[in-house]
């Protein structure tokens, strides 16, 4: 009989928390036919909490629905999670740092770049997972995105525009999609046009007016990405297209820096470049995409499913 797995994805609502299970899904499906074989199915349910705030038993009033695991980014899916999981006796996994002990959950895949009390039950990941989506990479395609005020690093719009137009005069044969993010300050997209002058090689966008799939589009076409050093999450999501990735770098506001931390271990293994050492095409970056959600997937279907 074939593998029937049934995932519940517990949802806050927030665009880089679902990114995140998107990713862990994306995984499952790309290595359940491999691991079980081509008659195995995947049923994969939303609960959005917004849903069952007034009445989380509505989960578990039938036993009989389980599914198999429970997956979850962000603290606030952390406990409907575990409650869940104490009804229905299924897996749960949390992504990302847990926010409960461990008896409340299976498995964390926690960022490499992130403490956690306890290694018990923690499988590390390079980075945030995240979707990817495969294309033809273009070589006059290329992506700039940015972030804005964070805990980790001092901003300033001025100097990123600054940065952002020294990287379009660097490669004037490539067009670039230049697009703010949630974290960005109303002034930005206003400093960085003013700072391109008109450059007919590049293209400012706001986030609000892209579509929901547009960075994983642009991703997957992009052979060169640029990413201001405060955005984890895009630049895991960046790693994972393929494309070469460069960090925009930026003032840490203290000796001891997460972020800056993984950039560094990422810069050492070649898989990352910098602003201040010139064009991506000089730096001798290593393309080879990350496929943590591929690898992850696979750790759990070969423990929990064999």
């Amino acid at each position: 009989m074939p593998l029937s797995l049934r995932i519940w994805r517990f949802t806050d609502g927030r665009p880089g928390h679902e990114k995140q299970t998107a990713g862990l899904l994306q995984g499952f499906r790309e290595r359940l036919p491999v691991h079980a074989g081509e008659d195995a199915e995947l049923a994969v349910r939303d609960i959005a909490l917004v849903d069952y705030a007034d009445d989380w038993s509505a989960l578990w009033r039938d036993p009989a629905d389980a599914p198999d695991l429970l997956i979850g980014a962000g603290r606030r899916t952390h406990l409907p999670m575990a409650r869940a999981r104490w009804h229905l006796g299924s897996r749960a996994i949390v992504l990302m740092k847990p926010s409960l002990p461990s008896f409340c959950y299976d498995l964390a895949l926690v960022p490499e770049h992130d403490s956690a009390w306890s290694e018990r039950k923690v499988l590390r990941t390079l980075g945030m997972l995240g979707p990817s989506e495969s294309g033809t990479k273009a070589p006059d395609r290329g992506v700039i995105l940015l972030g804005g005020m964070n805990d980790h690093f001092h901003w300033q719009d001025a100097e990123i525009a600054e940065a952002v137009a020294n990287i379009v005069q660097q490669s004037p044969d490539v067009h670039w999609q230049i697009s703010d993010s949630p974290r960005s300050a109303e002034g930005l997209v206003g400093a960085v046009v003013a700072a391109l002058a008109g450059a007919p090689n590049a293209r400012v966008l706001r986030y609000t007016d892209n579509p929901p799939d547009w960075l994983t589009q642009a991703l997957a076409k992009a052979s060169q990405v640029w990413v201001s050093a405060d955005s984890a999450s895009m630049l895991y999501e960046a790693l994972s297209s393929g494309g070469q990735v460069g960090v925009i770098e930026l003032t840490s506001k203290r000796r001891r820096n997460k972020l800056l931390a993984g950039i560094d271990a990422l810069r050492q293994q070649g898989r990352v470049g910098l602003s201040s050492a010139g064009s991506l095409l000089d730096q001798g970056l290593d393309p080879e995409p990350l496929q943590e959600h591929r690898r992850c997937a696979e750790w759990i279907l070969a423990r929990w499913f064999s």
